[in-house]
């Protein structure tokens, strides 16, 4: 019998379990990977020197 969905009845072959695995295991690795990089480099941040101009500006209020 041959099934589209072995997995859903329960029939497994060999080698097709074990490509399964072995792509599942890569993509694993390739997230953790993006993951720690895209830490590491968040953590850095940018660096360099906040702005020296601007900010906070005094607000006018008309008397009342």
């Amino acid at each position: 019998m041959v099934v589209a969905a072995p997995w859903l009845v329960g029939e497994f072959t060999g080698l097709g379990t074990l490509r399964t695995m072995k792509m599942l295991r890569r993509a694993i690795v390739a997230l953790s990977m993006a993951g720690a990089i895209f830490a590491t480099l968040r953590m850095r941040g940018k660096g360099g020197v906040p702005p020296q101009v601007g900010g906070w500006r005094e607000v006018d209020v008309p008397p009342r």
